[in-house]
């Protein structure tokens, strides 16, 4: 450290350094000095997390990744509607490796609150 600079020209660790002699000064007062100076500093230096895109069904975020039908040439089996029946036996077909068509008629069912009954 020895010599003066701007904070903005320090990387990163010489800049964690810097803060760190504020947060750990023998006197009280230049502490709670630093967490008033540094932590609104902190707030802009640190970016935020992206927040994870919601779904308000579980399966919509699978729905997105679905191929369309024209990257598929052919089909072992097809399902009409994935009802009771039809869910369960496409599930297993497609574990043994089948190349499986389900055909929907309606969409995901929603429950108005989601999450809600």
């Amino acid at each position: 450290m020895g010599k003066l600079r701007r904070a903005h020209t320090l990387d990163k660790t010489e800049f964690l350094k810097f803060c760190s002699l504020f947060r750990e000064h023998q006197f009280a007062f230049v502490r709670l000095l630093a967490i008033f100076i540094f932590y609104p500093l902190s707030q802009v230096l640190e970016k935020e997390p992206e927040e994870k895109k919601t779904y308000s069904h579980p399966l919509h975020a699978v729905c997105e990744n679905i191929p369309s039908w024209d990257e598929y040439e052919t089909a072992d089996y097809i399902i009409i509607g994935t009802g009771a029946g039809g869910a369960p036996v496409a599930a297993e077909l497609a574990k043994k490796g089948k190349r499986v068509l389900i055909i929907e008629k309606g969409g995901l069912v929603q429950i108005d609150p989601p999450g809600m009954v």
